[in-house]
């Protein structure tokens, strides 16, 4: 059986440097389709922070009213750190409370990546 993680890829730094680096979210799901859903909620999640945040000051529009409304509505939703938190969807279809380090004054999120780390599917190699 395969095993996925979900891997964060993002800048980060301080006044005087700044990094690329990468983090793995927990948790870790043997069913792909689940590891799918989160990462279609991390998306939502990061839009919707891009979309209340603006700190970019641009025109750009990351979620419609609409769909910002729909996500608070979610149980995916964490209405005590809205910014930091986010929860996803384990095997079983529960939900998990993870904490979201790309936000923040000098980390810019570039993207997310599903692994293998465990299995033999096709999807990407670590050595």
């Amino acid at each position: 059986m395969s095993k996925y993680e979900i891997i964060a890829e993002y800048f980060t730094g301080d006044s005087f440097h700044t990094e690329d680096t990468e983090t793995t979210l927990p948790p870790v799901w043997e069913n792909l389709e689940k590891a799918k859903e989160a990462l279609a909620i991390l998306d939502t999640h990061h839009r919707f922070y891009l979309e209340e945040d603006k700190r970019h000051y641009d025109s750009t529009v990351y979620l419609s009213p609409e769909e910002i409304e729909k996500f608070k509505a979610s149980p995916y939703y964490d209405s005590k750190y809205p910014e930091f938190g986010v929860k996803v969807p384990l095997d079983d279809g529960t939900l998990m409370d993870i904490h979201i380090p790309y936000h923040g004054y000098f980390e810019h999120l570039y993207g997310f990546r599903i692994e293998v780390i465990e299995g033999n599917d096709d999807m990407s190699r670590r050595y």
